[in-house]
């Protein structure tokens, strides 16, 4: 089960098992010898950033309150 920010990583970064130094760092080593995950990681976070901007959150608000509205009324 995913909890908190780990939701949001699916294909755009590493969830380490354990908050410590030595997990951390062979996360960012892993990154830093393959490229490709790299790029491919930091794309897929662009995009998904993307779906957080202020406008972004805002439109998803109303949506939410419109599908209310519209649910109260029947």
């Amino acid at each position: 089960m995913l909890e908190g920010v780990e939701e949001l990583i699916v294909d755009n970064g590493i969830v380490v098992e354990q908050p410590n130094s030595e997990d951390i760092a062979a996360a960012i080593s892993s990154l830093i010898q393959d490229r490709q995950s790299y790029s491919s990681m930091s794309a897929t976070s662009i995009k998904q950033a993307t779906l957080f901007t202020w406008s972004s959150v805002a439109g998803q608000y109303i949506k939410c309150y419109q599908k209310i509205l519209r649910n109260k009324k029947t």
